[in-house]
């Protein structure tokens, strides 16, 4: 059946619409058969490769199908530079298939690929693994629209459920540093309340003429800004204050929301078994609003903390 499969995909992909590769002198039609190599090692099969050569080189269009020596066939259908995959191209491999931008035998740049399970991913690639921005889309419905370094979630991101829920979430070289209440509602919930918080949405908390409702120990509620996910959440006179795309939370004492008299800054930052995280303390000591603003504890690079001074977010130690 794989066999049958790859067959017509070979025959479908050889008609596939690819953007014309630059004229190039000297190039002929031909076909040639090369040995293939595993993991250092002679397989003992050929390549098949028909398409435009250049000096005896596979250079401008062509295409090249063979056994795999993990089971299957591998199928490329596109651009050759010098020899090596470059340019656009369609690539089966079993019943994987990617289809975008080749450099020099790997993939890079703007690409596609499908899995077996019917997942996929529309995204940027470096050196043959998902980096940049990216979007993976699960086949059980799950959605996640973000960046991505050296083939792993890393940074921001938004992960859509498919029961509809909506997260905004942080990662640290794949794993979940930090995540949002459910943001899928926000855009039904108006900005402000009454003239206070005008950039943002009151997400929990009860908004009166005169603003945020005020307790005995002061408001209660959950702000978050709908173009950044920022969440500010706060309780009597503690604030919690998340920077989803700098990964950065603010935890203190708060003169009134937004303004901070001290505080803890903190990062997440992976431990040493790869798969889960510390919050690490960048500064501890008096705020300026959301600024770190005063003498306060700074972390060492090595480790530690150590004695500094702050303004308006900037050190500026004597």
């Amino acid at each position: 059946m794989m066999k049958k499969t790859t067959t017509l995909l070979f025959a479908a992909l050889a008609f596939t619409t690819l953007p014309a590769p630059a004229q190039v002198s000297g190039t002929v039609e031909g076909e040639r058969e090369y040995p293939l190599s595993h993991k250092g090692q002679l397989t003992g099969t050929k390549a098949r490769y028909k398409g435009e050569l250049l000096n005896g080189k596979r250079h401008g269009r062509g295409t090249m199908m063979f056994d795999h020596p993990d089971g299957g066939q591998e199928l490329y259908v596109g651009e050759w530079r010098d020899d090596q995959k470059h340019g656009q191209a369609v690539l089966q491999v079993r019943d994987y298939t990617y289809s975008g931008q080749f450099e020099n035998g790997v993939r890079q740049g703007k690409g596609a690929e499908t899995f077996a399970d019917g997942t996929t991913f529309e995204g940027e690639f470096v050196n043959g693994k998902r980096h940049g921005f990216g979007m993976m889309r699960y086949a059980n419905g799950v959605v996640h629209e973000g960046n991505w370094a050296e083939g792993q979630f890393h940074g921001f991101g938004l992960r859509a459920y498919a029961n509809g829920t909506v997260h905004a979430e942080y990662y640290l070289t794949g794993v979940k540093a930090l995540s949002s209440f459910d943001i899928s509602k926000i855009a039904q919930r108006p900005l402000g309340c009454n003239g206070q918080f005008q950039d943002w949405v009151v997400y929990s908390g009860v908004c009166t003429k005169q603003g945020l409702k005020m307790g005995k120990n002061g408001p209660s509620a959950a702000l978050m800004h709908p173009e950044t996910f920022d969440w500010h959440t706060i309780v009597g006179t503690q604030g919690w204050f998340t920077m989803f795309q700098q990964g950065v939370v603010i935890e203190g004492s708060l003169r009134a929301p937004f303004d901070f008299t001290t505080a803890k800054v903190m990062r997440p930052v992976l431990r040493a078994d790869g798969k889960s995280v510390d919050m690490q303390a960048q500064y501890i000591g008096p705020m300026r609003g959301l600024l770190m603003h005063g003498r306060g504890k700074c972390a060492k690079p090595g480790g530690g903390m150590e004695n500094c001074t702050m303004k308006d977010g900037e050190r500026v130690d004597d």
